[in-house]
């Protein structure tokens, strides 16, 4: 699930760096960036409300295209770098 999760986030940097060349990808882009946050929404609500933060919600579609990045480079780095996890470093 993760490793769909990390693709899908490449096929949106992907479709960004294509809309430089053809405007139709933007447009694919967009479309796929509502359906993203339409299908995560409920699920974030629930989340931020079962922890009382109900009120950072005003934020959640404009963060969006930060959370994609944020899940490409985290991704990466996991997978190639170290990093440090409960008082462990783990290298790899």
């Amino acid at each position: 699930m993760l490793l769909l999760v990390y693709l899908v986030n490449l096929l949106f940097a992907g479709l960004f760096v294509a809309a430089f060349w053809n405007s139709w990808w933007l447009w694919i882009l967009l479309l796929l960036l509502i359906a993203k946050t339409a299908v995560e929404y409920p699920f974030v609500r629930s989340v931020a409300g079962f922890f009382g933060q109900q009120r950072l919600m005003v934020y959640f579609a404009v963060l969006q295209p930060i959370h994609i990045l944020y899940t490409i480079v985290v991704g990466w780095l996991g997978k190639f770098g170290s990093y440090r996890w409960k008082g462990r470093k783990i290298s790899k």
